[in-house]
């Protein structure tokens, strides 16, 4: 399959790319679009088929669910029932934020992996709304190979799914390089099953509580995924890969790196606030240059070790620990102080 590719930012590709990811689409094929967050590989929400597609272009487990990303809230009325806490954590939208509520009956078991509940995202980036507007709601998981970290420029993109897709629309780098927060807004307290941008103090301060479920900074196994990055394992480097979390963690993360290049391999320290020197890939904790960017650099350079530095919880950290422990695989050495 060849591959077309847009630019959206280019008002002569523009409309041309719209209509041509619209068309691929309505063919019941996979487009990958740009978001505030990352990429995604959307198929039409409501065929069942072609959602189907996305499973198999990612090699995705099928007992993961996707998000549905809309365009207005009418649509994402037709796709899932609020309740008033769910109404008004959606005065957010649009924007990083994915609320989980009772799923509409024409919503296919393969976007929910068979439970009663939806994932629905109302993004910010304008391209991905023109293109959900013309097309109606699509189911998009993020744009990569199953595992791999997720895509934040076009040439993480274009490495996973050049010849698979039909159609990749080009935004730029994402803004915040981070997928949005979900959070399950069926009971009377939300509860934030993946977090990202929008935080728990954010919302707490919005309705009074938040939660976080168990899972987001543990392994759970053996229960169903209510959403996406939940169970399996995400966002890995191609190399092994280690957490430090806490205290004097650089020192340790040196000293690592001198024992396995000492045994002949290649090793890279990756993080926030990291001095710049040879084999450190500094990072932000959420933004254009975030952990999947830093990830993929590592990638780039043929890391056959890469250690990870952790940071705190508070805030945007929660989203940084979350991605970060899923991609060293729940290898994490606790350093204390």
């Amino acid at each position: 399959m060849k591959t077309e590719y847009y630019d959206l930012r280019d008002p002569a590709e523009r409309e041309a790319g719209i209509a041509a990811g619209s068309r691929a689409l309505i063919s019941k094929e996979t487009v990958a679009f740009p978001t505030e967050t990352v990429y995604g590989l959307g198929a039409l929400a409501r065929d069942a088929a072609a959602v189907e597609r996305v499973f198999t272009v990612k090699g995705r487990p099928l007992n993961n669910p996707v998000l549905v990303h809309v365009s207005d809230m009418d649509m994402a009325r037709e796709t899932g029932r609020f309740s008033e806490l769910g109404l008004e954590l959606a005065k957010l939208w649009p924007g990083p934020l994915s609320l989980v509520v009772p799923a509409a009956s024409w919503v296919p078991d393969r976007v929910t992996a068979g439970l009663s509940t939806v994932g629905i995202r109302m993004p910010s980036h304008e391209g991905a709304l023109d293109l959900i507007a013309v097309s109606g709601p699509i189911a998009a998981p993020s744009a990569n190979r199953s595992g791999r970290p997720s895509p934040t420029r076009l040439e993480h993109v274009r490495e996973d799914l050049d010849g698979k897709v039909p159609v990749i629309l080009d935004g730029g780098p994402c803004q915040l390089g981070l997928e949005s927060t979900v959070i399950d807004v069926t009971g009377r307290v939300p509860v934030i099953l993946r977090p990202g941008a929008v935080t728990r103090e954010e919302v707490a301060a919005l309705v009074g509580d938040c939660q976080v479920a168990q899972g987001v900074l543990e392994q759970v196994e053996g229960t169903a995924a209510r959403s996406p990055g939940m169970l399996h394992t995400h966002y890995a480097p191609r190399g092994e890969a280690v957490l430090i979390r806490g205290g004097h963690g650089l020192d340790r993360a040196r000293a690592l790196r001198a024992e396995a290049e000492a045994a002949g391999r290649l090793t890279v320290i990756v993080g926030p606030n990291l001095p710049r020197e040879q084999g450190m890939i500094p990072c932000d904790i959420m933004g254009e240059h975030g952990l999947f960017y830093a990830l993929r650099a590592a990638d780039e350079m043929g890391a056959q070790f890469v250690i990870i530095m952790g940071t705190g919880t508070a805030g945007e950290g929660l989203a940084y620990m979350n991605r970060a422990i899923r991609a060293a695989g729940y290898r994490v050495l606790e350093e204390s102080r």
